[in-house]
């Protein structure tokens, strides 16, 4: 079992890796989607109060901000914290001394959120440098890798992709880590898979989730599969509870520049999709899938190309709703990302 690997410093999945000929990366940058309105929070907790934002341009006080500034309060050893949803989720990103560099994928009010973490955060997170890859209109959860594609910049070096709704505390290396190893123990070429993070759901409650047909032996995901009766949907037991694989939202692709070079000269309609979505000339809606990560995946994993990690009893939340907040609120600031 790969699991019996871990240790606190990864040395021993390094060796294991070494071991195969493998000499992993040693350091993992993050691309960070944070472009959504957050519709279905209530627009106090997304208004810009000065109270929580004092530092930040008075222009902007009052207005209903975008859900990656919406304000979300825990309790942290001796002292209570109010910050951005976005704060919180690069505390994930942060909490991994391997992440060395992030970006912030941004479309509605992405002039607030540059805004902030130039003059609050001076352009850096615990130390990383904070870049930000920026849409005029909405163009998919695949537009920062379509831009960077189409201007040559797609990194062969491991990126963490990032749904900034989610939160999680598995530590971002070890998942790297495992995914190189399971993908070498499986006789896949590892510049050529994803890495995507896998969460476990109470099984009476993965009606609400797409979930992921995974073979627990090779970490080979077969499927992505909608939303339907959780009656219909996988489960493994664990610790007596029936638990269900989904998508945490949080994957790691090792070479992006192979795997999304490969994708988009196979796919080429998905560039030009994207573009066209941010320039006006076509509608969201209807073009959606084209440019999802998560139809690039599905597409992928038929290929054999993604790998599912995941860790006994991590912690995860979606922050989609009022409810989920309040829960993440009292949960994400006892998991281990905090203390560890």
């Amino acid at each position: 079992m790969i699991e019996n690997l871990f240790d606190k410093d990864n040395r021993q999945l390094k060796a294991r890796l070494n071991e195969l000929g493998y000499q992993p990366a040693s350091q993992l940058a993050s691309i960070i989607l944070v472009g959504g309105k957050g519709t279905r929070l209530a627009e106090a907790r997304k208004r810009i109060d000065p109270d929580d934002y004092p530092a930040l341009d008075p222009s902007f006080h009052g207005r209903i901000g975008p859900k990656g500034l919406a304000i979300m309060e825990g309790a942290l050893p001796g002292r209570t914290v109010r910050a951005p949803l976005t704060d919180w989720h690069l505390e994930i990103h942060a909490a991994c001394r391997e992440v060395t560099d992030l970006t912030l994928a941004l479309g509605s009010g992405g002039d607030i959120i540059r805004s902030y973490y130039y003059q609050v955060h001076g352009g850096r997170f615990r130390g990383r440098p904070v870049h930000f890859l920026v849409e005029e209109r909405p163009a998919g959860t695949l537009a920062p890798l379509v831009k960077l594609h189409t201007r040559g910049h797609l990194p062969e070096t491991p990126v963490v992709y990032a749904n900034g709704d989610n939160l999680t505390d598995v530590d971002l290396y070890q998942a790297y880590l495992v995914g190189c190893l399971t993908a070498l123990e499986s006789g896949r070429k590892v510049d050529d898979v994803v890495i995507d993070i896998i969460a476990m759901v109470p099984w009476e409650l993965s009606h609400e989730c797409g979930t992921v047909d995974l073979d627990y032996d090779s970490g080979h995901i077969h499927a992505f599969r909608e939303k339907c009766p959780k009656e219909n949907n996988p489960y493994i037991e664990v610790d007596g509870r029936k638990v269900t694989p989904i998508n945490s939202g949080i994957s790691i692709v090792v070479n992006p520049a192979s795997v999304y070079g490969r994708y988009f000269a196979q796919h080429p309609q998905v560039v030009e999709t994207s573009q066209k979505l941010e320039s006006g000339e076509l509608d969201y809606k209807p073009n959606e899938a084209v440019v999802k990560y998560e139809t690039a995946y599905q597409l992928l994993a038929a290929q054999g190309l993604m790998i599912g990690v995941y860790h006994r009893g991590s912690y995860w939340a979606d922050l989609g709703t009022e409810e989920k907040i309040l829960a993440a609120e009292q949960a994400f600031p006892a998991s281990r990302i905090f203390t560890r």
